[in-house]
């Protein structure tokens, strides 16, 4: 358990700054309206990143709850060395288990609250961007108009 706790910490550590360099590239893109739009589409219909990362903790609450259960299995066989190893073939409980049994991950829907805070930042700087342009748009047309 110990080695697979630390080989979990350095993967998730890994997995973490890929995101926070996905974040960083999101906030760079902030200068391109198409992909504000596309970020507000994620954040609209709850894909996209966001459903990623929805996935990605509802996963790691499961893994709590799927080891919970399979200890749980092996405490009840007396004959089981109780030795958590995947590396090894002769390390838990050998009964057979009834797959109606196990937890099964489910996707959780994204609730409306989530997807507007994550769609907001994006929708806050899109208007932004609209006013902008239809502003110089309006005082360029005053300014050079023919007539």
């Amino acid at each position: 358990m110990n080695l697979m706790n630390s080989d979990m910490r350095i993967r998730n550590g890994y997995y973490r700054d890929m995101f926070r360099q996905l974040e960083r590239a999101h906030m760079l893109t902030f200068i391109s309206p198409v992909s504000l739009f596309e970020y507000l589409c994620e954040g609209a219909v709850g894909g996209g990143y966001l459903r990623f990362q929805h996935v990605w903790n509802g996963l790691h609450d499961y893994q709590v709850q799927f080891l919970t259960f399979f200890k749980e299995k092996d405490a009840q066989d007396r004959d089981s060395p109780h030795w958590y190893n995947p590396y090894e073939d002769i390390s838990t409980t050998r009964k057979p288990v009834n797959f109606s049994e196990v937890p099964v991950f489910q996707e959780k829907s994204i609730p409306l609250q989530e997807r507007v805070s994550f769609a907001g930042q994006y929708l806050v700087v899109m208007v932004l961007y609209t006013s902008l342009v239809f502003f110089a748009a309006f005082v360029l047309f005053v300014r050079y108009d023919v007539r």
